[in-house]
């Protein structure tokens, strides 16, 4: 079994943003992200908001490739998956904001050698974020 952990970073949004940066993310629940050179996709699966603290899932997966399921129990093929279905799995995320330096701290779970930072980024680059 792969080894779960939180990794921390900092970041700050740099440019304008029309609005507070966790309206933001309570704005894109349920938005999709694909990234069709990496063949990866994400989801903004969750989003709860208590003070300057948002918290949730992020739903991500590889596509690209056919591969059967087997049920384990059975052995039998159930599924096959096809290139453009992507297995997901869930990644929780923790952000803290300060609206004043338009920055925070930011913990990503990182499922094995399997993180979030960089897609999630470029998500929120495509949703609209500077």
């Amino acid at each position: 079994m792969p080894r779960n952990f939180l990794a921390p970073y900092r970041f700050k949004i740099v440019g304008n943003c029309s609005q507070n940066f966790l309206n933001f993310l309570q704005n894109n629940q349920g938005n999709h992200y694909t990234n069709a050179q990496d063949q990866t996709t994400l989801i903004l699966d969750s989003v709860n908001i208590q003070g300057n603290r948002a918290w949730g899932n992020l739903q991500y997966g590889r596509y690209g490739a056919k591969s059967p399921a087997v049920d384990v129990t059975t052995q039998q093929v159930t599924k096959t998956i096809e290139p453009n279905e992507s297995p997901l799995y869930d990644y929780f995320y923790l952000i803290e904001y300060d609206s004043r330096s338009n920055g925070g701290y930011m913990l990503l779970q990182r499922i094995g050698n399997i993180g979030v930072r960089t897609a999630f980024s470029e998500a929120l680059r495509n949703w609209g974020l500077n």
